[in-house]
């Protein structure tokens, strides 16, 4: 997870593992999460975060569908956090 853009850490993270070979057993599974790459006007940064995908029930549920568990994945995103209900930013 990092809270830059595409083509940051994560993006060489990524490059290296497949340059060394580290990704071709299909052993190692990996999830990039980022802020996306579009503006978000206005909203809080949890309501940001939110959108986003970042949030700790985004991390989790990505988590648990890597390791195959969709299931539970989608029981997590079902979670509401308190105050957050109803409520988004606004998307230029």
């Amino acid at each position: 997870v990092e809270e830059g853009s595409i083509g940051g850490f994560g993006d060489q993270v990524l490059h290296y593992m497949a340059t060394e070979g580290m990704l071709d057993s299909g052993k190692c599974r990996v999830r990039p999460m980022v802020i996306p790459d579009m503006w978000i006007e206005a909203g809080t940064q949890n309501q940001q975060y939110d959108f986003a995908g970042l949030q700790a029930k985004h991390i989790a549920a990505t988590a648990l569908r890597a390791v195959d568990k969709q299931g539970e994945a989608l029981e997590v995103l079902a979670i509401q956090e308190k105050g957050l209900k109803n409520q988004a930013p606004t998307i230029a």
